[in-house]
């Protein structure tokens, strides 16, 4: 995720994921790293983005990650939850080859 996006967040040390099957979002909330279900974020070194590792999360709903997408127009909640639409991105990767 980029800058703007982890400061959206709170600058957070970890989030949480939610999931919405039917409509296809994905949620992101800050929360305390030592929680349950937590997913730490990582800032690349010398780089204004972050990489949060979802693959469980993934795996767990069984959504496809073969390739890199930017999530268009994330919606920003009052309690400081992103929302992206899963059937609004832009694919910035060619995958694996």
């Amino acid at each position: 995720m980029n800058g703007i996006a982890y400061k959206a967040l709170g600058s957070p040390a970890a989030v949480e994921f939610y999931y919405d099957d039917h409509n296809k979002k994905i949620g992101l909330r800050r929360c305390d790293p030592s929680k349950k279900f937590a997913f730490k974020v990582k800032q690349e070194k010398g780089k204004d983005h972050y990489l949060i590792y979802a693959g469980a999360f993934c795996t767990h709903f069984a959504i496809s990650t073969k390739r890199t997408v930017l999530f268009e127009n994330p919606e920003q909640k009052p309690d400081h939850m992103v929302v992206v639409d899963m059937s609004k991105t832009t694919r910035i990767s060619r995958g694996s080859r």
